[in-house]
Parts: structure tokens; C-alpha cells; sequence
């Protein structure tokens, strides 16, 4: 067994998982040039609940919002009320983790009695990393202390803040709002970002600049969704105030909007998907495999192969996964996934990425395979395949197997059942007998053979020799 030491990125902290080991046992996928094993899982964890996962581009430090899973009371003046009321509140909390200890990097108290359940975590804090900056832009709705109040309690605002990564520096507050709702939207080039404010009475969406932290009013009303175009610039919405509702494209350039089809938003917006990569992919069954509780089997899947048995690998039995939410994130440097199980704790399963140590191997991760390599692989299948005849004969009163189930009965005689297929995966093993006397099957008469393209096969024959050989007609 090897040991394996994984680093990724170039922060000070660098992300190591040194317990990782590369084991035959654990379960493989081919990615690019490489496969890919899954390790075993690392709990993070054991209380609260843990959600919104992300990771860094280098995939060396984790990010999640955890929440406290035990509600306090405390005392908030809600709505301007001159008396304040008891109310439920939970603290909700931004960390991240480097592979070798968690850092709380904000930490809130937000009331839950204005939403139907913990975990609509979303409407309580948001968060986009902006990596170029090492800054956090965060919306989060939170009770604040009330200054030179007759007695203790809070008020309930939204805020948006800029929130560095590295420690000793300062947050800044961009805006805050009362009996309000903040969501957040990065431009591509970390130039922009979109800040709406969904409230009842004045919902708007104002265009923030990062670098001067201006704020200008670009849309008012209620819009459906907001997202920016990939090449940066400009930015698409629904308004909902419009009838019939249509979907428009804004241009900073312009400053305003023009109406555009679906298929341009299409095809222009910023993929955000936490759950791929250009190898790999996490999947699951859309029907939880428990009747009472959230269970989703986690897969990770190669974009790479055709061969089968390195396209799935399966990660955890009891996942919440979930397209629509981020619960399961695969890191961008494909050396982790990190899941939220059905008890709501956050666990990180290690990927460990080696080279091919076989020809399937490298011809499922697309490695360079020579033809020589290609036609010995499958000289010893044939080789293999022509032992496991000679061994049915002396078992079966010297008859050779009937052509209907050749290979089923072949298969207990052969340690690798891939010895019947192509290096893809396929079945390549052609049987050209039907069940008779070894006697009258001369030694050098083809029996059978494995079908590699081209006008040649690799022959099988009466005594169990194999060769290069014409293609049969």
C-alpha cells in the first residue's frame, strides 16, 4: 500500500490530506490523462446544520455557512415596536476549512421566526469568494443591538459587507436595510456586482463597484432572477412588473436595458454548477432510497471514458444531494468532494488522482497507448480465454461449450471477466464451436477469437495456442 500526500494551491495554508492512501480497494474513475480513486470519508461536522458549500478555484480551502442547530431566545424589536418581543434565533456562521482546522470567518445572529424552516438557510446568509481580491461579498439578514436602548435587544437588518479572507484586516459594510432581503450576483471579472433588495414595499437592484464600492440604482421592481452574462459587461433579468413578462439584457456601457430571447441567456450566462468539473461530475437518484428520511446515494462520474467500469464510482449511501441546492460541492482541482448527509453533517471525501498502472487503464483516462501494448493486452486475453477451453473440455467428457452460452460458461475458468472485451469495454470474444468432441477438433482448427478491428483477429485454436490471423469470412 502507498502512501499518498496531497497538495493543492498556492495559499500560505497549503489544502494536505496527509492520511490519504492509495488502496486497490478503493473505488476509481478515469478523469483526464489520470484516474481518480475515492478515498475515505473525513467528518467535519457532528452538530448544526451545514449547507452552501463552495470551494476555493485551487480547491484548497472549503467554505460552508453552518447554523446552529438549538434555537435561543432573545429580545428584538420587530417592525419599529417600542416594546421589544422574544423571539427564536439562531447563529449562523461563515467558515472555512484549509485540510487542517476550521476557521470561523463570520459569525451572526439571525432571528427564524420569519421563515418556515431552518433550513431556508439561503434568505438568512448568502456568500460569493471573489478570488482575485481574497474577499468575501456576503448578504445575510441578522439581529443587531439597538445603541442606548433602555434595555437589551435587537433589531432585525440586512446587510451586504465585503469580508477579507486573511485575518487583521477589516470588513466593510456596504448597505444595510430594515424588513428587507439582500441577494448578490459577482460580474466574471470581480469588477461588479449586483445587489437586489427584495422588500414589499421598495425592491430594487443597484450596481455595486467593487473597486470604488459606488452604488448605482440600475433596475427598480421585482425580477425573477438576475444573472450575469460569461463575457462580462452587461446582465440578464425577467422583469416581473412588465406584461407580458419577457427577458431583457442590460449593458453597462448603455445603461440600458433591450429585450433579448431565452436562447441568448442561454447561451451567454455563467455556468455556476458546484457539482462538475471538465472531467467529472457527482450525480444521484432523484428518489431518496429511504421512505422517511433525505437519502440520496452520491455518485462521481467520468465525462472522459466509455469504459464502464470506470465510469461511476459511488461516494456515500445517505448524501442530500440536490441540483438546485449546495449541499455537495466537487472541488475545482477535482481533489475532494464535500457532502451534507441526511443528519445534516458535512463530510469531505479526499480524490486521489495517479497514473494508469494498466492498458484498460490508460485507455479509459485517454493516456498514450502504443499498438504494441494494445495487441499484447489482448494476446494475453486470448491466451487466457484458450486455457479456460482446454480446462471446460477435460470437465465436460471432452466436449468443447455450446455456442449459445459460450461465455457464461467459460467465465468461472478465467480470473478477469474483461478478458472477453475490447479495451472499451465492449464484447469482442467470438466462439465459433458448438459443443463438440475435442477429438474431432483438430489442433490448429480456429475455435474462436477476439475481434480488434481491421482485417486481423487474434485466433484461437484446437490446442489452445492463439495468433495474429486473417479475419475469417
Amino acid at each position: 500500500m502507498k502512501k499518498v500526500t496531497v497538495t493543492v494551491g498556492l495559499f500560505s495554508v497549503a489544502f494536505v490530506f496527509s492520511w490519504i492512501q492509495s488502496n486497490s480497494d478503493n473505488p476509481v474513475v478515469a478523469a483526464d490523462k489520470k484516474m481518480v480513486e475515492v478515498g475515505k470519508p473525513l467528518q467535519l461536522t457532528t452538530d448544526g446544520y451545514a449547507d452552501h458549500l463552495a470551494w476555493s478555484p485551487k480547491g484548497d480551502l472549503l467554505f460552508y455557512v453552518w447554523m446552529d442547530e438549538k434555537p435561543q431566545s432573545v429580545s428584538a424589536q420587530m417592525e419599529a415596536k417600542e416594546e421589544p418581543e422574544i423571539i427564536e434565533a439562531v447563529g449562523i456562521e461563515l467558515r472555512s476549512y484549509d485540510g487542517k482546522r476550521t476557521t470561523t470567518l463570520k459569525r451572526t445572529l439571525s432571528p427564524i421566526n420569519r421563515i418556515k424552516s431552518l433550513h431556508h438557510i439561503y434568505n438568512l446568509f448568502e456568500y460569493r469568494f471573489l478570488p482575485q481580491k481574497r474577499t468575501f461579498l456576503i448578504s445575510y439578514y441578522a439581529l443587531s443591538p439597538v445603541d442606548n436602548a433602555p434595555q437589551p435587544f435587537y433589531q432585525p437588518q440586512a446587510f451586504v459587507e465585503l469580508l477579507p479572507l486573511n485575518r487583521g484586516q477589516t470588513s466593510t459594510v456596504i448597505c444595510s436595510a430594515e424588513n428587507a432581503f439582500f441577494t448578490i450576483e459577482v460580474s466574471p471579472k470581480e469588477d461588479y456586482a449586483l445587489v437586489r433588495r427584495l422588500s414589499e414595499k421598495e425592491p430594487f437592484t443597484e450596481l455595486l463597484d467593487l473597486k470604488t464600492l459606488a452604488r448605482t440604482k440600475v433596475l427598480t421592481g421585482r425580477q425573477s432572477f438576475i444573472t450575469w452574462r460569461k463575457s462580462g459587461g452587461a446582465f440578464y433579468f425577467e422583469d416581473l412588473g412588465i406584461r407580458p413578462v419577457s427577458v431583457y439584457r442590460y449593458d453597462l456601457s448603455t445603461g440600458k436595458p433591450v429585450e433579448v430571447t431565452i436562447n441568448e441567456v442561454m447561451e451567454n450566462q455563467i455556468s455556476e454548477s458546484k457539482h462538475e468539473t471538465s472531467a467529472l461530475q457527482l450525480s444521484s437518484s432523484e428518489e431518496s432510497s429511504h421512505p422517511k428520511y433525505n437519502l440520496h446515494p452520491l455518485y462521481l462520474n467520468s465525462k472522459k471514458t466509455t469504459v464502464e467500469q470506470y465510469q461511476s464510482a459511488l461516494i456515500s449511501l445517505d448524501s442530500q444531494f440536490s441540483e438546485e441546492y449546495y449541499n455537495c460541492a466537487l472541488s475545482p482541482a477535482e481533489n475532494a468532494v464535500a457532502y451534507v448527509n441526511w443528519r445534516d453533517q458535512l463530510f469531505i471525501v479526499p480524490l486521489i488522482k495517479r497514473d494508469p498502472t494498466d492498458l484498460r487503464e490508460k485507455v479509459a483516462c485517454g493516456a498514450p497507448v502504443s499498438e504494441e501494448d494494445k495487441q499484447k493486452y489482448y494476446l494475453e486475453n486470448a491466451k487466457a480465454i484458450g486455457t479456460a477451453m482446454q480446462l471446460y473440455v477435460q470437465d465436460y467428457d471432452e466436449h468443447y461449450p455450446l455456442s449459445h452460452n459460450a461465455v457464461d460458461t467459460l467465465r468461472p475458468y478465467i480470473k478477469d471477466d474483461d478478458a472477453f472485451n475490447s479495451l472499451s469495454g465492449t464484447l469482442n470474444f467470438r466462439y465459433l464451436g458448438n459443443g463438440e468432441q475435442a477429438n474431432k477438433v483438430s489442433p490448429d482448427s480456429l475455435v474462436g477469437y477476439l475481434d480488434i478491428g481491421g482485417t486481423t483477429v487474434v485466433g484461437i485454436y484446437g490446442d489452445g495456442s492463439v495468433r495474429m490471423t486473417p479475419r475469417p469470412k
